[in-house]
């Protein structure tokens, strides 16, 4: 559905976007929940709602989207919340340095925010709080798929364990190779399609973004 709903927004179906994209955040998809809060910050699709946006928008944060994280630092600055806007580019950083790749879009935020000793330290644990709901929301995730889905072996020795057809993965599930590394997302007929997220044999981020027919394809703004 996310890329129906992708082809649909580049065909300038702006309200038949929109309402695929709503399904897809609401279902807990980082990219989804991004994509409709720019739609209601920028009117695109649906009416334009601040408040909507900013809900979105931390929906997209706490799934570990790091588009959604910079722009609720832009939001907290423009709201005179610098405490909020510090913790956010707090948490983006640590939420960064996990990943070894830095797309086009994620470069590292640098603002210049006064705070007291106070406020640092209040931004301190904010950003503590969001980082433990992001990385166990990456966990839960991966732990509820483990556990409710089947496992499949597949034909280059890879394990999978995920929503299949026919013994086929297809749907949302995980992929590990033989060294270690895994990805996270989504399937047709057996190949990585979709939203995804590709980790080194020690949890370490390598890919995050679109993929097609096995391929990474980062979305660009």
């Amino acid at each position: 559905m996310f890329q129906d709903a992708c082809l649909l927004k580049l065909s300038s179906k702006l309200d038949l976007a929109h309402e695929k994209l709503l399904v897809c955040a609401k279902n807990n998809h980082p990219i989804a929940c991004r994509m409709v809060g720019q739609n209601y910050l920028f009117g695109k699709g649906t009416f334009r709602n601040r408040l909507k946006a900013i809900h979105w928008f931390k929906k997209g944060a706490f799934l570990g989207d790091l588009p959604s994280i910079k722009r609720l630092c832009s939001f907290s600055i423009e709201s005179n919340q610098l405490v909020q806007a510090h913790a956010w580019e707090l948490t983006y950083d640590k939420i960064m340095s996990t990943s070894k790749e830095v797309l086009a879009n994620n470069e590292i935020i640098e603002n210049e925010i006064s705070l007291s000793d106070d406020g640092i330290k209040e931004a301190n644990r904010l950003s503590q709080f969001y980082t433990q709901v992001i990385n166990e929301n990456l966990l839960n995730k991966i732990n509820k798929k483990e556990k409710s889905y089947q496992s499949v072996l597949m034909e280059n020795g890879d394990k999978y364990v995920g929503m299949t057809l026919n013994q086929i993965p297809h749907g949302t599930g995980k992929r590990t190779s033989s060294n270690g590394s895994y990805y996270i997302g989504d399937f047709t007929n057996g190949i990585e399609t979709g939203y995804g997220r590709w980790f080194d044999q020690n949890g370490i981020l390598i890919k995050q973004g679109v993929w097609k027919n096995g391929k990474p394809v980062f979305e660009r703004k």
